[in-house]
């Protein structure tokens, strides 16, 4: 833009200076019309400042609407964004906090379970101890009753030997008849004959189950 100072010294000096007097009407005009075309210069010229500043301001008008615009819609977008990033951490929130709430159902559930299996343990525990106790009960009967039984078994063969000895045969061995048994299968499972057998016993003997005889003692 073109500076008016020039304009306003030269206006300023033209209405201060002193016109000669001896200048003629002539030589006034022509340094009027002069002055005048050279204020119309100026004039021009602060026109085409002023119009060109008016353009500049509303391209500048322009450009800042524009970056106005574009900030808007730049905030639209980052506040979208930012929105949709917030609703996908809520969500993902709420989903660790609902697998927190399982986690922790499950968690009790096991304690429960293995509480659970901790009383039966300690019955169990308890069961065994009683089932050892009674276990070793029953061992101790048993022994007794087979100190029992061998007690029977002696005196039961001191009685054949005292009967062989009353008898005056060999040696014998006690025998319980089965159901199947025969003389026959006796005499031929203990080595012996049938004449043997009936001589160590009646000669009347007859076989029955659950009847005892005397075996003679294979040599």
């Amino acid at each position: 833009m073109r500076s008016t100072k020039p304009l306003l010294l030269f206006v300023l000096g033209a209405v201060t200076s002193c016109t000669p007097l001896t200048s003629s009407p002539d030589e006034e005009k022509h340094q009027a019309e002069l002055t005048l075309h050279e204020i119309q210069t100026n004039v021009d010229d602060l026109r085409h400042d002023l119009n060109r500043f008016q353009t500049e301001l509303s391209i500048s008008d322009d450009k800042m609407r524009h970056q106005e615009k574009s900030l808007s819609s730049l905030k639209d977008t980052e506040w979208k964004s930012l929105t949709q990033s917030l609703q996908q951490l809520s969500q993902t929130v709420e989903a660790h906090h609902q697998e927190i709430t399982r986690l922790r159902i499950e968690a009790k559930e096991t304690k429960a379970m293995l509480d659970n299996l901790s009383l039966q343990r300690q019955n169990m525990a308890r069961a065994l101890v009683q089932y050892k106790g009674r276990l070793e009960e029953i061992t101790s009967e048993m022994r007794g009753q087979s100190d029992h039984l061998l007690e029977l078994i002696t005196v039961k063969e001191q009685l054949h030997k005292m009967r062989a000895k009353v008898h005056g045969s060999a040696p014998c061995l006690p025998y319980m008849e089965r159901a199947g048994d025969t003389l026959e299968s006796i005499a031929q499972v203990h080595g012996i004959s049938v004449e043997e057998i009936l001589q160590m016993n009646r000669p009347e003997q007859t076989i029955a189950i659950g009847q005892e005889i005397l075996l003679p003692l294979a040599p």
